[in-house]
């Protein structure tokens, strides 16, 4: 069963590797051929010594020297190609690869990204699939060049002398021993190192996304030993995997070292006694020492593969998860949302219950805030509504007639906007922000949307007008928080959403920023359904309508300014806003 997952969770890379075959193919005849090359070498030194020398054939000599030079020169340009090949296909098979990972990570459940940290992810992305690669496009290669040199030694050998050739082969049980000895520790190590890399990575992101919290607290130095520490936890993990390796290979050159001074003991009796000549013990010493690099490899190759397998472990999941199902035909086919219903929704996660029973109507032309004390369910019901959860338990239903469960979320997409308190702006132009809601956008719309929520007066001002890159640096725009919200504002008329989700949008802002991004959004989706999350009295007041929650439950529904004049929870809540006091 252990190996049956492990071999599915393979297969699936070398899926890759198939689109390739041809060039893989191609590439192993290179390396073969360069193989095949270097074996001649001495081989044609025997027959020298012997054969040449001896009767002092100088026309032989000069033959044999051309070969060599021209084998040498076959060696070159095979040697070229195979690196050039070898780099040709990694490059294609990596992209292929982060590709295929990317595109299913942009597909995941939105709680997938919740609970799995950033770092890790990309750790898994950049790091991980480097691994496989590396023995996907070589692994292979080197294991079948490695058996070919090794049969081809074997059998010039046994050519050479087929007893010298017995006593050779003594010492691979001792080989073979201490690379399987050596194989069962590293498998341990490498899984740990992956855990490791992926806690590091995570520690780069988190700290570098928080920088301010660690210019505040002034903890530039706990932090520099916390790197250290973790940075020192991997380096012993790499050395204790390199010393492993080392002694794996080492302790297989040592007894294969031995393997020539054995030969040159025996070879030399025989030589003395006429029974091998020294050009055959001189080529067979020299094939013995190339013993080496092969047998070394396969505990390379080994190594190599239990990375590719545990760096496999982690990414296998990314590739196997079920993603969010792409569906084709379209739901909704009412070009207007004119109410959403929502019937008993509840929603539970890790068996806490967020929402319960939650029945309210939205309809469009109408604002509506939620309000409520942190961990009412406010986010919670804006998520399910954006189809990013949902509900585990009721519906909720479009035009009266669709139910939202029925709907991917590709398609609700199209139909819903949600704008949050920091700005989900791209470092990128401002072109290429506002076109990232519509495709298809023409200029006149671009700078439309833009003089909508003010702001096409500053765009013109800046040096390349839409083309500006948002940043820090040459002829690069530093808007504001304000100006950076109406840009989002901007983008989000481009899309020309029905449903208007705003998470606590004005939190950040001055009251009078706040009331006039308000304001403005009230005036540019008039004819839109709004819904919006707020702490602010003031901005309660502008909605339609105040919807309160209270530990996942539906407390009050009102005008805000009626709800405002009664002695309820509405009241009570905003007065412990203003004046501080226990509700």
């Amino acid at each position: 069963m252990n190996a049956v997952r492990k071999f599915k969770e393979l297969k699936v890379f070398f899926a890759f590797l198939k689109k390739y075959w041809g060039y893989e193919v191609l590439m192993l005849a290179l390396i073969l051929t360069g193989t095949a090359c270097s074996l001649a070498a001495p081989f044609v030194l025997g027959k020298i010594i012997d054969d040449v020398i001896p009767s002092a054939n100088q026309h032989l000599l000069l033959e044999l020297v051309l070969i060599m030079v021209g084998i040498n020169v076959i060696r070159f340009f095979v040697g070229m190609s195979s690196d050039y090949l070898n780099t040709w296909l990694s490059g294609r098979m990596i992209t292929d690869i982060k590709e295929k990972l990317f595109t299913n990570l942009l597909r995941m459940p939105y709680p997938y990204f919740e609970k799995n940290k950033p770092g890790e992810v990309i750790q898994v992305i950049s790091h991980e699939v480097d691994k496989i690669q590396h023995f996907l496009t070589t692994g292979v290669i080197r294991l079948l060049n490695n058996v070919f040199i090794l049969l081809s030694l074997a059998g010039l050998l046994c050519y050479l002398n087929y007893r010298l050739f017995l006593i050779t082969l003594l010492l691979v049980p001792i080989v073979i021993f201490i690379n399987g000895r050596v194989s069962r520790r590293v498998r341990e190590l490498v899984k740990n190192t992956g855990i490791k890399e992926g806690e590091l990575y995570n520690f780069y992101f988190e700290r570098i996304k928080n920088i301010s919290l660690i210019k505040l607290f002034n903890t530039h130095d706990y932090e520099k030993n916390v790197f250290k520490r973790k940075t020192k936890d991997l380096i012993e993990l790499n050395l204790s995997n390199t010393k492993l390796s080392a002694l794996g290979s080492n302790g297989s050159s040592f007894f294969i070292s031995l393997s020539p001074l054995v030969i040159l003991l025996v070879g030399g009796y025989e030589v003395m006694n006429h029974a091998m000549t020294i050009g055959a013990l001189v080529a067979f010493i020299q094939y013995c020492n190339r013993l080496t690099p092969p047998t070394n490899d396969f505990l390379n190759l080994y190594v190599d593969y239990v990375r590719a397998h545990e760096s496999a472990k982690r990414i296998f999941p990314y590739l196997d998860r079920p993603a969010e199902p792409v569906q084709d035909k379209r739901i909704i086919t009412s070009q207007h949302i004119g109410k959403i219903e929502c019937y008993g929704l509840s929603f539970t996660i890790d068996q806490t219950t967020i929402l319960s029973d939650i029945n309210l109507k939205f309809v469009s032309g109408n604002s509506y805030g939620i309000i409520g004390a942190n961990g009412a369910g406010k986010s919670t019901l804006i998520k399910i509504i954006s189809k990013l959860y949902d509900p585990t338990q009721g519906q909720l239903k479009i035009n009266g007639e669709i139910s939202l469960l029925d709907v991917s979320i590709n398609e609700w997409c199209d139909y819903v906007t949600v704008i949050t308190q920091q700005p989900q702006i791209l470092y990128e132009s401002i072109r290429d922000n506002l076109v990232y809601a519509n495709r298809e956008a023409t200029e006149t719309e671009l700078w439309n949307s833009l003089e909508a929520v003010n702001l096409k007066a500053y765009v013109q001002s800046l040096p390349k007008g839409l083309d500006t890159l948002i940043g820090d640096g040459d002829n690069c725009a530093n808007p504001s928080g304000g100006q950076l919200q109406k840009l989002s504002l901007a983008r989000s008329l481009l899309k020309q959403a029905h449903i208007i989700l705003l998470d606590e949008v004005t939190s950040a802002m001055d009251d009078s920023s706040s009331k006039e991004v308000l304001e403005l959004i009230l005036k540019v989706f008039s004819d839109k359904i709004i819904i919006c999350i707020t702490h602010d009295l003031t901005d309660a007041l502008l909605l339609d309508q105040v919807i309160l929650l209270e530990e996942g439950k539906l407390i009050e529904v009102g005008e805000p300014a009626a709800l405002l004049l009664e002695n309820g929870k509405s009241k009570e809540l905003f007065k412990y806003k203003i004046t501080g006091s226990v509700i």
